[in-house]
């Protein structure tokens, strides 16, 4: 059966409508249509997300797939995306170009596609079923894995580095906004890649750190398909939550953040005692932290929230107002 005849089957015994897999692809429903008269192609990125969605057999799908344009990545890849908006044309067409260059490199090392094996590692989690779930599930990941490295509290200074000895291949999105695609996980078989949109601002180093620490956490995880899903929208997002505090946890290790703002969690009398003058206390530490942990000063808010340094409160008003032109000058976001 071709490809176009497959996947339009398939999104009738699913009881899907075009609107909502266009939704899901984040292309407009015409193309839905026209990608089932065969009259669009379909990117590989594309169809991973459509056989999950459907429910097919990746090697089926992908065995169908004589007529997908742009590049054809290896057999059963699939991705997870770290973005703010829905995944655009522009950001599949990046994921593609960034596995072909995966497949490249790969094959220039060793002369097989299966240079990069990663380690035998992984943590057995079963998915999140609420907020706190997937932070004490993030939190233990990120102990237990900076105690498998021997990281202790120390700073990693070299993240990308750090991935690629652990048989994770590292490359760069290109051609799409960072708001729109943060970074991705690829897994395929025993081959594992993270890519990464450094953006075009100052802040972008910053951010990728963060959702390489994030992606990571879907490789230990063993993660796919982490929020694509309209019909797991809840669960995916706790996923997602688990991830992000990995990343908080893993970049900014517990008792290193306390002893940086020479603190201990808030109580309700110390915070009620104390609350402008603590304010005041983080303030003047945050740059030194941000620069010693290599991140911006979201991420770092928002892991001070979960350690009980500051409350949500104290976190919406230092964001509201940012840093001031000297601190920006320390960080070099001039």
């Amino acid at each position: 059966m071709e490809l176009s005849a497959l996947l339009r089957d398939a999104r009738e015994r699913a009881g899907l409508s075009q609107a909502l897999v266009a939704s899901v692809l984040g292309v407009h429903r015409p193309s839905v249509s026209e990608i089932e008269a065969g009259r669009r192609g379909v990117g590989a990125a594309e169809l991973s997300v459509l056989a999950e969605l459907y429910g097919l057999n990746a090697d089926e799908a992908l065995g169908a797939a004589g007529a997908v344009t742009g590049p054809m990545p290896m057999e059963s890849v699939r991705y997870a995306f770290r973005r703010e908006t829905a995944v655009s044309e522009s950001a599949y067409a990046a994921v593609d170009r960034f596995v072909v260059g995966w497949q490249t490199a790969s094959a220039e090392d060793t002369g097989s596609t299966a240079a990069y094996t990663p380690p035998r590692v992984s943590y057995d989690m079963r998915r999140p079923d609420s907020d706190a779930e997937a932070l004490w599930q993030g939190e233990t990941v990120a102990q237990d894995e900076r105690r498998r490295l021997g990281l202790a509290e120390e700073p990693i200074a070299d993240f990308p580095t750090l991935l690629r000895e652990q048989g994770v291949y590292v490359g760069t999105l290109d051609e799409v906004p960072q708001r729109e695609l943060d970074g991705v996980y690829v897994r395929h078989r025993a081959q594992s890649a993270i890519g990464l949109n450094f953006g075009s601002d100052a802040w972008g180093p910053y951010r990728a750190r963060f959702t390489a620490a994030h992606e990571y956490a879907h490789y230990l995880l063993r993660d796919v398909s982490a929020e694509q899903l309209a019909q797991s929208a809840e669960r995916g997002g706790l996923v997602e939550a688990r991830a992000d505090a990995f990343a908080g946890a893993f970049l900014m290790p517990r008792d290193a953040v306390l002893q940086s703002f020479n603190s201990h969690p808030v109580t309700t009398a110390r915070r009620q005692a104390s609350s402008t003058m603590k304010l005041e206390s983080v303030r003047r530490s945050m740059v030194n932290a941000m620069q010693y942990f290599g991140v911006s000063n979201f991420a770092l808010l928002r892991r001070l929230v979960v350690l009980g340094v500051i409350t949500a409160e104290d976190e919406v008003s230092l964001r509201e107002e940012g840093l001031s032109e000297v601190d920006a000058s320390k960080l070099g976001l001039e």
